[in-house]
């Protein structure tokens, strides 16, 4: 009896020690990527080992051109350096493999990097590793798309931490875009760097996938594809988020689908039995006139866009500061995202931008507006270039201070000799070298793939907020007039300048950059005539320019323009999608 006791408590003993098992509290990778398209990968795995496992081993899968080497180990906890072997024995006891590491090479392009196991209890293993071709360069850009945590884990790690940095630069959305996949959490760009992180624990079938995109420049590798970005992007985002959040629908928005369907239904069979001329009245009527307008309404598209822009606002409904940065760059895309004025166009915000550079160089006199100018036996203001003008560094983010100093070379070679724009120099620039200034003003104020993240997007939300109602702040709420020339510039792009200067002008008459871009009647110059002919005719120039590159080239890359968060702005990761990626295979202890 003593024996079947005995047996049964060490058999429920062994039990709970097998499901007990291994825990991994968290993973932190830190990845840092060189100019020849390598990275350094630093991983910090915190570890209670509670098995028999004699190593631990991670699986990098699907590595193409990459190769890995140069693996290290180090156990935090007691401070030992594991030593490198040259080949690894999986077959040995833990005791053989204690203190020790190595690389096992599985096929052509996968490997296990594995370690053992010293002792039972906690672990804080740092792993590092060389990558070498991790980033390819592709016809248009340079890109990985990696999963840097495994799925498939024989045990899933509480939290996940993926830091992507380039020592000796910032890596921020003006030189790339970025995504993530295969877990819940977000993605962002923090302290020059990039950071994926999950929201809590991973589960078994869940990896960190990050994929982004360099501008070509920043790296020189012999990993090249004759492919586009697209095709990696397009492989990566079957299935997630990024091109399935637009087409969601609430349960609500599901049953009125439904009644509409079953309106029409009836609506059919009622013109039916009046009439064969009557039933082809009312088809015609019922598809183009009914249907559209109860599509439109069932989308709840307006209704969806103003819920989501009072979350957005809500508890932070002012912002008086001037964004980090003065990137007016963002504010387009942004005010895009969150609008719901669906009658707004790429073109409404292409101007407004264009206008908002345009007041950042009027006060900065690189060009001025003569108000008095007679043209063609009209009086009309003219825009006046000053020669020899150059931008003061550090005052404006690197993309808008490089937009505005090509919107001033636009200005200034269009304007001729004379230096004054006069009707016609801008639709004649396109017959000379032209278009590759065009074309360079909007690669700089580029969004396709550049976004903001959520900090951001409220602080421009909360100015546009305060701006509009600038009139009614109490004047200790009103910053230094020093300030008013950046509040005009984002008053511009959002599209009340009117309103802002109108508030400027009760308040500070004097100031001098009002007299600048008003007209003798004290109307906003920069959104009548000159606005249409300046700014519609650059934007004319750069869809002659996209014209021309379209027919150079079959991959039909365009300049400009407001894409949705799927561009690579940040945010939340998509839980599925990111095909296509290197690494992964699992790992664990074993």
């Amino acid at each position: 009896m003593k024996r079947l006791i005995a047996g049964i408590f060490i058999l429920v003993m062994s039990m709970s020690h097998a499901l007990a098992g291994n825990t991994v509290r968290s993973v932190d990778v830190k990845a840092m990527l060189d100019s020849l398209g390598n990275a350094r990968i630093c991983e910090t795995w915190s570890v209670n080992i509670d098995s028999s496992d004699s190593e631990w081993y991670l699986s990098l899968s699907n590595l193409g051109n990459g190769r890995i080497s140069n693996l290290g180990v180090r156990d935090l906890v007691d401070g030992s350096v594991y030593l490198t072997e040259d080949s690894w024995d999986v077959d040995r006891t833990r005791s053989l493999k204690a203190g020790k590491c190595g690389i096992v090479r599985k096929g052509s392009d996968s490997y296990e990097l594995c370690w053992g196991v010293t002792s039972n209890g906690e672990h804080l293993w740092e792993v590092s590793y060389d990558f070498e071709n991790l980033v390819t360069a592709f016809s248009d850009s340079c890109a990985f798309n990696h999963m840097f945590i495994s799925d498939g884990l024989a045990s899933p790690p509480r939290s996940a931490r993926v830091e992507i940095s380039f020592p000796g630069k910032e890596i921020t959305d003006n030189i790339a875009s970025i995504w993530s996949f295969g877990y819940d959490g977000e993605i962002a760009y923090r302290d020059g760097c990039i950071v994926a992180e999950s929201g809590g624990a991973l589960r078994n079938d869940e990896g960190v996938i990050v994929m982004a995109a360099f501008d070509k420049s920043l790296f020189s590798t012999s990993n090249t594809s004759e492919d586009s970005f697209s095709v990696m992007k397009n492989r990566a985002f079957e299935g997630s988020d990024y091109i399935t959040e637009k087409s969601r629908t609430s349960p609500l928005e599901g049953l009125l689908v439904i009644v509409v369907l079953l309106f029409a239904a009836v609506a059919l069979i009622i013109i039916y039995c009046m009439g064969q001329v009557i039933a082809s009245l009312g088809l015609t009527f019922l598809i183009f006139f009914v249907i559209p307008i109860a599509w439109s309404t069932v989308t709840l598209f307006p209704l969806r866009m103003y819920l989501k822009r009072r979350k957005l606002l809500r508890g932070r409904p002012y912002s008086r500061d001037i964004p980090e940065g003065r990137n007016l760059t963002r504010v387009p895309y942004i005010l895009d995202r969150y609008s719901y004025n669906i009658l707004a166009t790429p073109e409404d915000w292409d101007n407004k931008l264009t206008a908002a550079y345009l007041v950042r160089l009027i006060e900065q006199d690189a060009i001025y507006i003569d108000k008095t100018a007679v043209d063609k036996g009209q009086i009309k203001p003219l825009l006046h270039v000053r020669k020899g003008w150059t931008l003061q560094p550090g005052v404006y983010s690197e993309a808008d201070s490089e937009a505005m100093t090509d919107l001033y070379k636009i200005i200034k070679e269009a304007s001729g000799s004379d230096f004054i724009l006069q009707d016609g120099e801008l639709k004649a620039f396109k017959k000379q070298e032209g278009l590759k200034l065009v074309k360079d003003y909007y690669q700089r104020r580029k969004l396709d793939g550049f976004g903001s993240g959520a900090d951001e997007d409220a602080g421009i939300m909360g100015l546009e907020a305060y701006l509009k109602d600038f009139t009614i702040m109490p004047e200790r709420d009103i910053p230094e007039v020093a300030l008013w020339g950046e509040y005009l510039a984002y008053a511009t792009v959002f599209g009340i300048a009117d309103k802002v200067m109108g508030s400027m002008r009760q308040m500070a008459p004097d100031y001098p950059l009002l007299d600048k871009v008003c007209d003798e009647d004290g109307e906003y110059i920069l959104r009548g005539q000159l606005l249409d002919e300046v700014c519609h005719g650059i934007y004319k120039l750069k869809n002659e320019a996209v014209k021309k590159e379209k027919a150079a080239s079959s991959s039909g890359n365009g300049y400009g323009g407001y894409s949705s968060r799927s561009s690579g702005g940040g945010g939340r990761s998509s839980h599925s999608g990111g095909h296509g990626h290197s690494g992964g295979g699992g790992g664990g202890g074993r």
